[in-house]
């Protein structure tokens, strides 16, 4: 209920409001990185990402201050002038914190929200892996998949040199993901819809 919702959210504000008149600064700080929404958004977002402190701090801060102008409790009750000004307002915080991390962290910052990534990542550490190994297999899977839609594309193959082919592809990318994963790793990851995406390779 958007009543309900927005009750909620001043609630949350008022709450912050009197906790900034009785903590300094630094522990209003404190107190936000342990139990803030934006600071459980974040470490949602980052699994993966591995930042370091400095990072960390400046993204949650760029979060933090859109988050208590677009509120995420209030999505879904939004009129569509407040949607598309929440959107602009995203493209922007998307904007600064590509500035703030530079092109390259952010790419992996990016990557960290992929679902595809998170699922890799949490087989890989449920093997006992590290970062590294899940996103050797997440750029294993972009590639795989480029290669897939150039020989889907290939009109000089026939039919069934295009099957033999994608055949060969889905076994190759299979053993290759095996090999950085382990078998532990891969019986981890191959789970759900996780792995698809390879079955579907010559179909």
């Amino acid at each position: 209920d958007g009543a309900d919702t927005e009750a909620m959210g001043k609630a949350m504000k008022d709450m912050e409001t009197a906790l900034k008149g009785v903590l300094t600064p630094q522990e209003y700080l404190d107190y936000q990185l342990r139990f803030s929404m934006s600071a459980n958004i974040l470490r949602n977002q980052v699994t993966g990402f591995d930042p370091n402190e400095a990072e960390f701090m400046a993204v949650f801060k760029l979060r933090e201050s859109f988050d208590s102008e677009y509120s995420p409790l209030m999505r879904g009750n939004e009129t569509d002038e407040q949607r598309k000004s929440r959107e602009a307002a995203e493209k922007k915080l998307k904007e600064d914190i590509k500035t703030s991390l530079g092109p390259d962290r952010f790419t992996d910052y990016e990557r960290a929200q992929d679902w595809n990534f998170q699922q890799i990542y949490r087989a890989a550490k449920k093997a006992d892996l590290d970062t590294a190994e899940a996103v050797k297999v997440y750029d294993m899977k972009k590639i795989a998949e480029q290669e897939v839609s150039k020989v889907r594309n290939n009109k000089d193959l026939t039919t069934e040199q295009r099957n033999q082919v994608l055949q060969q592809m889905q076994q190759q990318t299979e053993s290759s993901i095996k090999g950085v994963l382990g078998e532990k790793g891969w019986d981890q990851y191959n789970r759900g819809n996780n792995t698809f995406w390879i079955k579907n390779m010559h179909r």
